[in-house]
């Protein structure tokens, strides 16, 4: 019976690890179908509201992008030498055709930069701009697939940089339970495995027991010799060597 469970673990742990090729293709089917509708620059100083038009069989994500500058003067005091964190602040609005809000989020964008020391030998050939990025939910972008998107961002970072510029992306088909995914091709392939070892350690366990078992059960039914089938054994080679047997002896 052992041996049977072992099979059985060996079998499920074999199917386990063929699912992950199902959790990672559809990882990768819904990125490739992600794609960019329309890339905008926001004007600060107009703050004219930006439109695209989306799928409206999936969600919608909106990126936001901002590159930010740090001055010169700044970087030859070496006061961020090392890591430096930029953040600028915004708020989006996105509606409908009919000025529905279908969306709200409030947040940052963000970006590390890592900064070398005014006497480092990378220092003269170092970028000063750096794009900092957001991402916001996914969201049901409505019907018709028209927005309108509102954006009110600093012009500044928190640190008093400017910002060069800010670009606001539009995505449709965005995946979803892209986590999930992940999560299950990742637990399938170590659930998986695991199951297989386990199974075909059970398994050979199951069948070395099952194979003593046998031979146990092969030596009761063979049982001792009678005496008297001995006897008689052991008579008849006599006679046919022309040999009498002796009496047996008397009690």
């Amino acid at each position: 019976m052992l041996w049977k469970i072992g099979l059985v673990l060996v079998i499920l742990g074999m199917a386990v690890t063929a699912s992950s090729c199902h959790f990672f293709g559809s990882f990768a089917e819904q990125m490739t179908e992600q794609r960019q509708v329309s890339v905008a620059t926001w004007n600060p100083k107009t703050k004219a509201p930006l439109s695209a038009v989306v799928d409206t069989t999936s969600k919608t994500r909106i990126r936001v992008e901002a590159r930010v500058e740090t001055p010169q003067s700044v970087l030859d005091e070496g006061d961020l030498a090392g890591i430096s964190e930029f953040r600028v602040p915004f708020n989006l609005i996105v509606r409908d055709r009919d000025g529905r809000d279908v969306h709200r989020e409030a947040g940052a964008v963000r970006a590390t930069q890592i900064v070398p020391e005014p006497e480092s030998p990378h220092f003269d050939n170092f970028d000063p701009v750096v794009t900092a990025s957001f991402e916001t939910q996914a969201f049901a972008p409505g019907p018709g697939g028209f927005l309108e998107i509102l954006v009110d961002a600093d012009t500044v970072s928190e640190r008093g940089f400017p910002v060069r510029r800010i670009q606001v992306i539009t995505l449709d088909r965005v995946p979803e339970d892209l986590q999930r995914h992940a999560m299950g091709g990742v637990a399938s392939l170590i659930v998986g495995p695991a199951l297989f070892l386990l199974g075909g350690l059970v398994l050979v366990i199951g069948l070395f027991l099952r194979s003593g078992q046998k031979k146990r059960k092969q030596a009761a039914y063979a049982g001792p010799v009678p005496a008297s089938s001995t006897t008689r054994s052991v008579g008849k080679t006599a006679l046919g060597q022309g040999r009498v047997p002796p009496p047996p002896p008397s009690s």
